[in-house]
């Protein structure tokens, strides 16, 4: 089954990843983007209030920030952001849909359907109340995804799969599906997967489930929240591709919440409330990783051999840890082995990290890093940078830090970079901080990449006003090719951020 499976579709978790620096960004779905606690303030009344909107799985929850720090509940629902817009079930009109567009992960521009426009940012340090408010609406049912459409669509790319494989006992429609599926032609193979699919047959329900977990789906088909359904569909009738998607998909859920999705600043622990929750969503990934590893699933079991050594969604069990990944030989491909089989104790300290078990990650961390293991030092590098699990200390930081860049760890480069780009802990270098940023890129570290391009931005943008001898705002809207009037810029009709639309041509640039 392991060899022949169809769709793998990348089912090698986060979780395999050399060091805690994690974010997730999909192609058309970024509702799971969202996850997090975000801060924006609006003129309401003649008065600046500001809204505290706290998202994860099961939709937002939103509520205004009181003078004395207190909150006060302002409502939630069911919540989506697809190609640009997002809906917000039970939020009242004009508040109930509009555009949204990320300017980098901790920064959206926000639009309602009035053309009201709020610039929200990550909260690093939410009120204490947060924890003690309501919790955020129980997941509502999602209805079936509708059938691909008549008109051809441009496909997507899809990460790594294992190559698709035919079987005379699947459906006919199941198996051009996966013929499809081969030649990357994922429009045929929704249309030929769902088809099947509808009909019960449980090799298609897991197809189908996994594009939309990847966002591989053509446009317009669904989105990332239904994964959900047809997964348990097909996990429920014992496939095992379908329990190792279904397993993925609350290890994502659990990660985009209590993961480290702010690097590079002062964050808090999570709410107690929402820990709990990520807390759950692993008990589920690893209860479906478990059956599928009973099943004989290669997949599973290197996953679950990494929840096993953290003490993801159960007790630690380094033996049984051990044991699978001896099992697991043969059972996957080459990459995807050698990743789980390279260093169970980085991959138990990582997954700690990201779920939020910070203390746990901590100690383990400290064992390896005594060792001279570069992604443990990177890690104390980070904890104290950013005071998680640890008091902050830019010292300690640095000396970390500094052991790991080193090694060329490019986590550490990035952090870093952080310190000599905003002077903390060590005297300002921007120069230091553009070349670590950049060199920690080129091996591959997105958050440094951002960072170097918004570097190099500013500099274009401060380069300019000094020419303008004018506004920065009024510097980024020319370096962006608009027309400028106090507070707003306008690109070819339409007013925009300039910072985003700068971002857009560097993108535009590197393509």
């Amino acid at each position: 089954m392991m060899k022949t499976s169809a769709t793998r579709i990348g089912i090698c978790l986060a979780l395999a990843a050399a060091i805690a620096v994690c974010g997730a960004a999909r192609a058309q779905n970024d509702t799971a983007r969202f996850y997090g606690i975000w801060q924006t303030s609006v003129v309401y009344g003649g008065v600046t209030v500001t809204v505290i909107s706290v998202h994860n799985a099961s939709g937002y929850a939103n509520y205004v920030l009181n003078a004395d720090g207190s909150t006060t509940f302002a409502g939630s629902g069911t919540f989506s952001a697809v190609n640009g817009k997002y809906t917000a079930g039970s939020a009242a009109p004009p508040n109930d849909s509009g555009t949204y567009k990320f300017t980098d992960n901790n920064t959206i521009v926000g639009t309602n359907s009035a053309g009201q426009m709020a610039v929200w940012k990550r909260d690093s340090n939410p009120p204490a109340s947060i924890a003690a408010a309501p919790p955020l609406p129980a997941k509502a049912p999602t209805p079936a995804p509708p059938a691909a459409p008549t008109q051809p669509v441009a496909n997507k790319t899809v990460p790594p799969m294992a190559p698709p494989v035919a079987n005379p006992n699947y459906p006919a429609a199941t198996n051009a599906c996966i013929s499809a599926m081969d030649k990357q032609d994922f429009n045929t193979a929704w249309t030929d997967c769902m088809s099947a699919a509808q009909k019960g047959d449980s090799e298609a329900e897991a197809i189908i489930g996994g594009l939309l977990f990847n966002n591989t789906n053509p446009p317009g088909t669904g989105y990332y929240a239904q994964a959900e359904q047809w997964l348990t569909k097909s996990a429920n009738q014992g496939n095992a591709m379908g329990m190792d998607f279904l397993g993925a998909f609350y290890n994502h859920n659990g990660m985009m919440i209590a993961g480290g999705i702010n690097p590079g600043v002062n964050n808090a622990p999570i709410p107690p409330a929402l820990q709990a929750q990520a807390d759950a969503d692993y008990t589920k990934a690893r209860q479906w990783f478990q059956k599928s590893a009973d099943k004989g699933d290669g997949y599973a079991m290197g996953n679950l051999a990494i929840y096993m050594d953290a003490g993801l969604g159960g007790p630690k069990d380094p033996a049984e840890a051990a044991k699978l990944r001896t099992q697991m030989t043969g059972l996957t491909d080459p990459n995807f082995a050698k990743q789980v089989k390279g260093s169970p104790a980085t991959q138990a300290m990582t997954a700690a990290w990201m779920a939020g078990h910070y203390a746990d990650a901590l100690q383990q961390a400290q064992t390896a890093a005594a060792k001279g293991n570069a992604n443990a030092e990177a890690m104390l590098g980070r904890a104290y940078y950013e005071g998680l699990g640890v008091p902050q200390s830019y010292a300690n930081a640095l000396k970390w830090l500094n052991l790991a860049v080193a090694k060329n760890q490019p986590d550490a480069m990035f952090f870093l970079g952080m310190m000599y780009e905003y002077g903390r802990g060590v005297g300002q270098d921007l120069n230091k901080a553009l070349n670590l940023f950049q060199t920690a890129a080129g091996l591959g570290q997105k958050y440094a990449d951002m960072q170097a391009k918004g570097m190099l931005m500013q500099g274009q943008i401060n380069a300019h006003a000094v020419q303008l001898q004018g506004d920065p705002n009024e510097a980024a809207c020319e370096t962006a090719g608009g027309t400028y009037t106090p507070g707003v810029c306008t690109v070819d009709g339409g007013d925009v951020d300039p910072y985003s639309a700068i971002d857009d041509e560097d993108d535009s640039d590197d393509d």
